[in-house]
């Protein structure tokens, strides 16, 4: 799976005209070193939170027909998500970031664990719970990544479908209360890796995803549907994978 990001240098010079789109692989830190034809050496560091870019890998995967992929990755989305919302609970009430990685250290291996912690302090938060999986996603879940099973297109669409409404329901409440928290989050994930890897001061802040994506939360879900979504996405895979074989001959 790749993804299509576009050359910072060949956008700046060419003003969005003629820029050049890149593939590359997706990595699990978000950077990404890119050389263009035109030898344009750039940095872009992908703003997305890990459950969005896991969500347009899943659904991406879905489009290319691979279901067991597709619902793998879904599935990680959604785990992600809960670890996401925990820890923007616990920035939100001022816990120091060298205590919740320790604490995390003893869920990091068990998504029980964490869907239970979740669970717990949203209840805290908004003293209500939160709203529940639907048990046929779960046992749909387990079905694929655990026996093995190999799902239909249709299946594997619906159960997408499904975590996507779960987590943007979720995000309904989140992301007005909390937004303040999960920037700060984000500034200091970016900061982090921009030390890690010795970024310059002009590499660039990209926003690629399109099924979830918390710059454009909240959505009004009856206009913004999951299906509108994901022809989105569709729309935007085939036009950049057509600048990509351009870009190739």
């Amino acid at each position: 799976m790749k993804m299509t990001t576009f050359c910072n240098v060949c956008m700046r010079e060419a003003r969005f005209k003629n820029f050049e789109f890149i593939s590359t692989d997706f990595n699990d830190e978000g950077v990404y070193k890119l050389i263009c034809s035109r030898n344009h050496q750039s940095t872009i560091i992908i703003q997305d939170e890990k459950f969005e870019v896991l969500f347009d890998i899943g659904s991406l995967a879905l489009l290319n027909g691979y279901t067991i992929q597709a619902v793998a990755s879904i599935a990680a989305s959604v785990e992600r998500f809960h670890e996401f919302c925990i820890k923007v609970f616990l920035e939100h009430n001022g816990t120091d970031s060298s205590e919740v990685e320790t604490a995390w250290k003893q869920l990091k291996n068990s998504s029980e664990r964490q869907l239970g912690a979740f669970h717990v302090m949203y209840l805290n938060e908004f003293k209500k719970a939160p709203t529940i999986m639907k048990q046929n996603c779960v046992a749909f879940r387990n079905k694929v990544i655990h026996k093995g099973y190999i799902p239909t297109y249709s299946e594997t669409k619906e159960y997408i479908k499904e975590m996507f409404y779960y987590i943007q329901s979720i995000l309904q409440e989140v992301n007005p209360r909390y937004q303040i928290s999960y920037v700060k989050l984000a500034l200091e994930r970016q900061q982090d890796l921009a030390e890690k890897f010795n970024i310059r001061y002009d590499s660039t802040i990209s926003m690629n995803s399109q099924m979830i994506c918390l710059a454009r939360e909240p959505i009004d879900l009856k206009k913004d549907t999951f299906e509108n979504r994901f022809e989105l996405l569709n729309t935007v895979n085939t036009i950049q994978y057509r600048h990509q074989l351009q870009s190739d001959t």
